[in-house]
C-alpha cells in the first residue's frame, strides 16, 4: 500500500510486522508489531498526512502509524466472539474523517470515527450467515463492498445511511477500482454468460451519480485483482488507462476509458520463489511440493537424480491422496479437488490437449479445505476430510468414487468438528478431528461398510485437535493432539499410552506431522507456536518406537513431512525443499524381481513384462528416474526385452532376459526369465 506522502508499506506474516518502504532513499525497515499479540495484518488503508491504518489477525486489531511520530498506535479491537478472529479489509473515507472495518470469520462491517474513537455497526441483515467483509473501496461518497462467500457486491450510501445495492451476484473481482478520473465511474468484473451461451470474464462499471451499474462487454481475460489509472502516451491510448491485473497467473488488461480499446498482455515477469505450503510423496515415488496460495505451481523432485522440475497453474494444496495410480489433490479455496496421472505429462495450459491435473469438482457445503485424503484399493473409494470455510463449522467426510465420477459429502459428521486426518484398516476408517466451537479433538471410527460412526473418544483431554494419525511400528494408531503424542490399541479401542511432548504447540489443522523411519522408529515435525521474541518455531523430531523417548533433530525451521522409498526425509523451510538423510535410514537397492506374461512365444510375439525393485529393509520403489538400466539377452538375435515394457520375439531359438539396475553405487540384477520361440516355420 502506498501512503499520501508516497512511502510504500507492507503488513507480514506470520510475525505481524509492519515494514516501510521508501522509494526516493531506496530503503527497507521494520517499523515493528503494531499489536503483539498478532501474527498478521491482513490488510492496510492509506490516510492523510501519511498515516497508515492497519487491521489484523487474530483479535481483529485496527491499528494506525503516524510517520510524523514514527509510532503505531491500536485504536480499537472489534472482536466480539471467538468466532471473530481478523479484519480482512479496511476503506478510508475523506469525506466524513471515518475507516471503514470489514471483519471476516463473520461478515461485519463497522464505521470508525477517527475524531471521536467511536465506533458503528453497518452490517446489514443480509449479511447473516456470511463469512468475510472481503474487500472495501469508498469511491465517489459511496461505499463499495465485497462479501463472501459468493462472493456477492454491495453499495452503501454513508450520507443517506443506507444501502442502496444489496447481494448483486453479478460480482467476481478482488474489490473495486478507484473513482476514475471522470469523477463517477468504478469499474469491477464478473464471468459472464454472453446471449450465445459463451462465458467471459467482463468489465463492468458502476456510475456514482445515477448508481447505474452493468456490462461493458469486454473481455479482460480474467477476474480483476488490482485497478488503477495511467496516462500511457500512446496514439493508441489517448487520454486516460484503466489498467489491471486479470487473475494471479500474469495476465494484464488495458482499457482505454476514451476508444473502448482492450489489450490483455502477459506481462514478462521473472519467475519468483513462493512460501512453500506443502509437501507429499507421490505414487511413482518423487516428493511432490506445493505453493502457498498464489498458484505458484507444483515442484517435483527427484530423489535419483536429485533435481527439480516446476510446474504451472496448481493451487495451494492442503492435501495429497493416491488410488489406483492415481494421485489426488485437495486445493484451497472452495475444497476443489484434482485428479493426476503421474505417467502422463503435466498440462495444465494448453487447451488442445488434456488437462493433467484434471479438476474433478469442488465438495460444496461450505467446505474449503481438504486437509486428508485416503485411497483405499480394496474398495476403490477416495475418502476426504476437510475443514470449513472461515467463520463455520462442521468439516466434512467426503466419499469419492472415481468410477461415477461422484463425490459423498458428509458435511458434520462429527458435530462441530473439522476432519484432520485419516487412516484405514479392515473396514474401518479412523478420523482425527478438530473441535471448532470449543471441546476436544476426537478419534472416530467409521464403518465404511454401513456408513456409519461407530466411536467417538477424545484420546488426549483438554487438547482441542487431533491432527496427524499413522500406523506406528508396533501395529497399533499413534498419533499426536496438538503437542501430546498417543497410541491408540485398535483392537481394544483404547489408548494405551499418552505423553504431551511439546505442551504449547497450538491448534492447526496439519500440524503436527508422522511417519515411520527405515529404522522403525517415529518421526516428526512440528511448529509449537512462538518463542520468546514472539516469532514461530518448529522442529524435525524422533520418538523411540521402544522407551518413546524424544529426541530433537533439528530445533528449528522444519514444517510438513514427507519420506522418499529411500528413507530420506524431506520438510520445508520457507520456500525451500529440505532434505534430511541419515546414513542409519537411507536404504539402498537389494533386488529385481522380473515377470512376463507368457514365456511361450512365436517369432513376432510381443509380451508385456513387469519387475518390481527391493530396496533393503523390505521396501520397494518405482523412482528409477536416476538409475542406469541395462536391458540384457543372451541371445539379442532370439528375443530382446525393451524398456517400454515388451519382450520381442524374433527367431526360433531360446533366450534369457533379465534386467540391470545401477543406482546410487549398487548394481543389481534380475533373475533370469528364459523364452522359448518355436515356429512357424
Amino acid at each position: 500500500m502506498t501512503a499520501s506522502d508516497g512511502k510504500v508499506y507492507i503488513g507480514s506474516t506470520p510475525n505481524g510486522t509492519l515494514f516501510q518502504y521508501d522509494p526516493a532513499e531506496d530503503t527497507m525497515r521494520a517499523i515493528g508489531k503494531p499489536v503483539p499479540t498478532d501474527t498478521v495484518i491482513w490488510t492496510l488503508v492509506a490516510g492523510e498526512d501519511g498515516k497508515v491504518y492497519g487491521g489484523t489477525g487474530y483479535s481483529q486489531t485496527l491499528f494506525e502509524y503516524d510517520p510524523a511520530s514514527d509510532q503505531t498506535r491500536i485504536l480499537k479491537s472489534f472482536k466480539s466472539s471467538s468466532k471473530e478472529s481478523h479484519i480482512r479489509s479496511l476503506a478510508y473515507d475523506s469525506d466524513h474523517q471515518a475507516i471503514y472495518v470489514g471483519g471476516a470469520d463473520v461478515a461485519k462491517l463497522y464505521k470508525y470515527d477517527l475524531a471521536s474513537g467511536t465506533s458503528t455497526a453497518l452490517h446489514p441483515p443480509e449479511f447473516n450467515g456470511m463469512t468475510s467483509v472481503y474487500d472495501l473501496q469508498y469511491a465517489g461518497g459511496k461505499l463499495f463492498v465485497r462479501v463472501d462467500p459468493g462472493p456477492v457486491m454491495f453499495v452503501y450510501d454513508p450520507d443517506a445511511a443506507s444501502w442502496i445495492v444489496n447481494k448483486n451476484t453479478a460480482y467476481n473481482a478482488r474489490g473495486f477500482s478507484p473513482l476514475a478520473p471522470d469523477g463517477k465511474t468504478v469499474f469491477y468484473t464478473y464471468y459472464e454468460t454472453l446471449p450465445g451461451g459463451a462465458q467471459q470474464w467482463s468489465l463492468y462499471s458502476y456510475d456514482v451519480n445515477t448508481g447505474a451499474y452493468g456490462s461493458l462487454g469486454v473481455d479482460v481475460k480474467g477476474a480483476g485483482v488490482a485497478f488503477g489509472y495511467v496516462q500511457l502516451d500512446q496514439s493508441k491510448y489517448p487520454g486516460w488507462t484503466l489498467v489491471g491485473l486479470a487473475g494471479n497467473s500474469g495476465r494484464a488488461f488495458y482499457y482505454n476509458l476514451e476508444t473502448g480499446m482492450i489489450e490483455t498482455p502477459e506481462l514478462p515477469f521473472p519467475p519468483q520463489f513462493v512460501e512453500l505450503f506443502n509437501i507429499g510423496k507421490s505414487i511413482d515415488g518423487q516428493i511432490l511440493s506445493a505453493g502457498f496460495i498464489s498458484g505458484g505451481g507444483m515442484g517435483i523432485y527427484s530423489p535419483t537424480r536429485n533435481e527439480t522440475k516446476h510446474y504451472p497453474q496448481i493451487g495451494q494444496v492442503e492435501g495429497f491422496g493416491s488410488l489406483n495410480e492415481k494421485m489426488y489433490f485437495g486445493v484451497y479455496p472452495r475444497a476443489t479437488i484434482f485428479e493426476y496421472d503421474p505417467a502422463k505429462p503435466w498440462n495444465r495450459t494448453d487447451p488442445s490437449e488434456p488437462n493433467n491435473p484434471l479438476r474433478l469438482g469442488q465438495l460444496g457445503l461450505e467446505q474449503d479445505r481438504p486437509v486428508a485424503m485416503l485411497g483405499v484399493e480394496e474398495e476403490n473409494l477416495l475418502y476426504i476430510g476437510s475443514y470449513p470455510i472461515a467463520g463455520k463449522t462442521g468439516g466434512a467426510l467426503t466419499v469419492y468414487n472415481p468410477d461415477t465420477g461422484k463425490f459423498d459429502v458428509k458435511r458434520d459428521i462429527i458435530a462441530g468438528h473439522s476432519i484432520n486426518s485419516l487412516l484405514y484398516k479392515n473396514g474401518k476408517l479412523f478420523m482425527g478431528t478438530g473441535a471448532m466451537t470449543g471441546g476436544e479433538g476426537k478419534l472416530a471410527i467409521y464403518d465404511t461398510a454401513s456408513g456409519r460412526v461407530e466411536l467417538e473418544q477424545v484420546p488426549v483431554p483438554g487438547k482441542k485437535a487431533v491432527t496427524s494419525l499413522i500406523w506406528g511400528p508396533d501395529g497399533n494408531v499413534w498419533g499426536m493432539a496438538l503437542g501430546a503424542l498417543f497410541i491408540y490399541d485398535p483392537e481394544r479401542r483404547e489408548v494405551i499410552y499418552s505423553n504431551d511432548l511439546f505442551p504449547a504447540a497450538d491448534y492447526t489443522h496439519s500440524n503436527p506431522r508422522l511417519t515411520v523411519g527405515t529404522d522403525g522408529n517415529v518421526y516428526g515435525t512440528i511448529f509449537t507456536r512462538y518463542v520468546a521474541d514472539r516469532t514461530y518455531t518448529s522442529k524435525l523430531f524422533k520418538i523411540d518406537a521402544a522407551s518413546k523417548a524424544l529426541s530433537i533433530l533439528l530445533e528449528s525451521n522444519a514444517e510438513k513431512l514427507a519420506q522418499d522409498d529411500f528413507g530420506n526425509l524431506y520438510f520445508k523451510y520457507g520456500s525451500e525443499l529440505m532434505k534430511y538423510s541419515d546414513p542409519n535410514l537411507v536404504v539402498q537397492l537389494d533386488k529385481v524381481q522380473l515377470d512376463a506374461e507368457s514365456l511361450q512365444l512365436h517369432p513376432g510375439d510381443e509380451v508385456r513384462y513387469s519387475y518390481e525393485v527391493f530396496l533393503e529393509r523390505g521396501r520397494k520403489t518405482k523412482e528409477l528416474s536416476g538409475a542406469h538400466i541395462e536391458y540384457l539377452s543372451s541371445r539379442a538375435d532370439k528375443a530382446e526385452i525393451d524398456p517400454k515394457g515388451k519382450i520381442i520375439a524374433k527367431q526360433p531359438g531360446q533366450a534369457e532376459l533379465s534386467i540391470r539396475i545401477t543406482l546410487n553405487g549398487v548394481t543389481v540384477e534380475s533373475n533370469k526369465i528364459k523364452v522359448k520361440i518355436t515356429g512357424p516355420f
